[in-house]
């Protein structure tokens, strides 16, 4: 019986350090010092983009912050194609494949991922779809 213990701690610390040391290499992780950082804030109908571009591999972070009297989208199909996490209201949703999500008047939202390449990162709001927006995702060194 203590050489089943002995190995049945042996077997779940060896798996405890594989976790540590390879870990879910597709979930959505950032530094200590915080993820690169855009603010977009929603006023008079229109998006306002506030921040430097974003780096393909690196955390980054959108805060959306929707100051009209009206509730907005911000949808696109960039983030269908990453990990991201949505963080609102003390609440938190993980998950791949968000088409994107609703902001409604006086709200804050947060958008975590890592951008996979570089290009245009273009949303649009699903309700008012005449209110477009970008982000661009360099890659490190471009200008």
């Amino acid at each position: 019986m203590q050489v089943r213990n002995r190995y049945w701690t042996s077997s779940t610390l060896f798996l405890i350090v594989l976790l540590v040391i390879f870990g879910d290499r597709n979930a959505v992780t950032f530094p200590a010092e915080g993820p690169a950082r855009v603010e977009v804030v929603i006023r008079n109908s229109a998006y306002e983009v506030q921040g430097k571009p974003l780096t393909p591999g690196v955390p980054a972070m959108i805060v959306l912050r929707n100051v009209d009297q009206v509730e907005h989208g911000f949808t696109s199909l960039f983030l269908q194609e990453v990990d991201v996490r949505v963080e609102s209201g003390g609440s938190a949703t993980l998950g791949k494949g968000i088409r994107g999500v609703h902001i409604a008047p006086g709200a804050e939202m947060r958008i975590l991922f890592i951008p996979p390449r570089p290009g245009k990162f273009t949303f649009i709001c699903d309700l008012h779809p005449q209110m477009k927006g970008e982000v661009l995702l360099l890659s490190i060194g471009a200008v």
